[in-house]
């Protein structure tokens, strides 16, 4: 009897612990699981990969997510991660994949490519409860195609996806998906985030070329903030740091650049254009599939202020609908908060580099390029100084564009932009 009891209360203990494991047993994680995941790729940079899923897993833990994150997943791992509810990959990529170093994902049917197994977009059940997906890929939107990475991941199911039309800088796609994943784990919905990171000025403004793909709604709250009330305007003006609120006349403001900086001088006695590169984009592009609607008709005209070599990270953001301004964004606090005069330093602002440190730092950019990834080739290079006037630092950015020509005729597209600090 006593031997039958033990062996009772053994069995009791095992169970106990099966159950208890039987969590960990599994890496399969689903969208009912209240889990947000992010992938990226040691063929990009490796302290780019690392930020993604760092900030990834910051932001949606604050937004009340369980987080995961993977550099270059397998591609079982990769797989059992595709119905969490938000979903941030940042890789190399083109119009229809977005590739790994292991896997990767293609528009259409899953196929072995290159050797590895690659996801097809039809075999994902983004229908799944996934309310946003983000491609941070070169032209993982390109044209807008719906036969497209982004398109097909939104015929699929997925609530809310973006992606870039053209070619989109690493570092900049970093920065752009910070604030991005800030907003949303503010409160914000996909659509406002997405224009508060389009209001700040970065190293390169062309990160701005995004278009939202969605069904009805584009202004999709996430987590903690999912069931509470939208008070979005149509317009979804960023309020904050919007001089044009400062506008009580309420005078039209034309896309033209003469009246925009006759308006910014108004505001600011300071103002000098010429201390400004001044860049135009088409900014964020929407697709509703449920309408068959494509929006394209907003622009975007970035004031980069440039103090002697240096480029910064300060200027005025504009945003013009229809030809007409609907906000003017200052981000040049920073700058005013220094003792930095822009005319009477810039000095101090001259870069003393010569070609020859110029050169190496632009061959280890290469070197640093094809270190996960032998199959690369360097299509070009490009440099520019740079000062961050939130962190007062002065740096070389290299940028090295890569392209991989795959057997298949397809390629993948990358910017690695490389900071040296001088």
């Amino acid at each position: 009897m006593k031997l039958k009891k033990i062996a009772k209360i053994l069995m009791i203990i095992l169970l106990v612990i099966i159950w208890s494991i039987m969590p960990f047993m599994s890496n399969k994680v689903y969208a009912r699981d209240n889990y947000a995941y992010s992938a990226s790729s040691y063929t990009t940079k490796q302290y780019i990969a690392n930020q993604t899923i760092s900030d990834t897993r910051y932001y949606m833990g604050k937004a009340g997510y369980n987080t995961g994150g993977d550099i270059d997943p397998s591609r079982q791992r990769l797989w059992e991660n595709l119905y969490a509810d938000v979903q941030i990959f940042l890789s190399h990529g083109d119009w229809d994949r977005i590739t790994f170093a292991n896997t990767g994902i293609l528009a259409g049917a899953s196929q072995n490519w290159v050797g590895k197994d690659h996801i097809g977009t039809d075999d994902v059940h983004w229908d799944a409860d996934t309310i946003l997906v983000v491609y941070s890929s070169c032209y993982s939107s390109k044209d807008n195609n719906l036969n497209g990475l982004s398109g097909k991941t939104a015929l699929k199911g997925a609530d809310i996806v973006i992606g870039f039309r053209d070619e989109i800088p690493d570092l900049s796609a970093l920065l752009w998906n910070e604030t991005f994943m800030s907003e949303l784990a503010n409160g914000k919905g996909t659509r406002e985030a997405m224009d508060k990171a389009n209001s700040l000025t970065y190293p390169d403004n062309g990160i701005k070329c995004g278009t939202i793909w969605f069904y009805g709604e584009s202004n999709i709250k996430i987590g903690k903030y999912r069931n509470n009330t939208n008070t979005l305007t149509n317009e979804y003006i960023v309020d904050t740091n919007n001089i044009l609120n400062l506008n009580k006349s309420k005078k039209t403001i034309t896309n033209k650049i003469e009246d925009i900086s006759t308006y910014i001088k108004n505001y600011d006695t300071t103002f000098d254009e010429n201390d400004y590169i001044i860049t135009r984009t088409n900014g964020t592009n929407e697709v509703n599939l449920e309408t068959g609607e494509v929006k394209v008709n907003e622009e975007i005209i970035d004031y980069q202020l440039k103090i002697g070599d240096y480029i910064t990270n300060a200027g005025y953001c504009v945003k013009v609908k229809d030809g007409v301004v609907t906000a003017i964004y200052d981000n040049t606090l920073p700058i005013k908060k220094t003792n930095i005069d822009i005319k009477k330093d810039k000095e101090e602002f001259e870069v003393n580099l010569s070609k020859e440190n110029i050169n190496l730092f632009k061959t280890e950019s290469i070197r640093r390029a094809k270190i996960n990834n032998n199959e690369a080739i360097i299509t070009g290079q490009d440099y520019k100084f740079y000062y961050d006037v939130n962190t007062n630092k002065k740096y070389i950015i290299v940028s090295t564009d890569v392209q991989t020509q795959e057997p298949d005729g397809g390629k993948t597209f990358g910017i690695e932009e490389q900071l040296y600090e001088i």
